[in-house]
């Protein structure tokens, strides 16, 4: 959404304007993204619903835990949690329809890293290294494609939601690029537990 968004202002599209962009660990370079296998079947056109149909509790966790850091797995009561969120309304029902921006970053690719790369200045990533998505060298291809654009990189131990597993850590890099771009982070307050989980 983001890089249709920033594209959009590329184009004088937009009906406001974007003053900067926090992205964390997006897979916004398709090359780089490494799709699990649970992403896979639920991406197939006819299996893919009738395996969304059949999603349960259990393969929730597995395919959710998968891409967390290694010490940084969530509860199960976290799981619990996510799995009550994912069935209101039968959410989980349209797992793989919500999947349909993987194909979307192939076709908008160009014009998605053109955006970004103007933007480049104004656009920070967060990146965790121990994410199996955009798994390392990520960082070094997302440098080479985006110059300009600040990248900080998170403990290696750091999965594929380092908003959830390091939110002090994520918050604490978030801070100083506010701050660069002239925004006043002292009357932030955030109080937030080791981990949101």
């Amino acid at each position: 959404v983001t890089q249709e968004l920033l594209a959009r202002q590329d184009e004088g599209a937009l009906p406001f304007e974007i003053a900067t962009v926090c992205m964390l660990n997006g897979g916004i370079l398709p090359q780089h993204h490494h799709p699990r296998w649970s992403q896979k079947i639920l991406r197939l056109p006819v299996i893919g619903v009738v395996a969304s149909r059949f999603m349960n509790h259990l393969v929730f966790r597995i395919a959710l835990a998968d891409v967390f850091g290694p010490n940084t797995k969530p509860t199960l009561a976290d799981i619990h949690n996510y799995w009550h969120l994912a069935r209101l309304k039968d959410g989980y029902r349209v797992f793989g329809l919500l999947l349909a921006y993987i194909d979307e970053r192939f076709e908008n690719e160009e014009r998605w890293v053109r955006a970004l790369q103007k933007s480049a200045p104004k656009v920070h990533m967060i990146y965790g290294p121990a994410d199996p998505v955009n798994r390392p060298p990520f960082q070094e291809h997302y440098k080479k494609l985006v110059p300009g654009s600040s990248i900080h990189i998170l403990h290696e131990h750091i999965g594929h939601y380092v908003h959830l597993e390091a939110p002090k850590e994520v918050v604490a890099a978030y801070l100083p690029f506010l701050e660069a771009h002239g925004m006043k982070t002292k009357t932030i307050s955030v109080a937030l537990p080791d981990r949101l989980l």
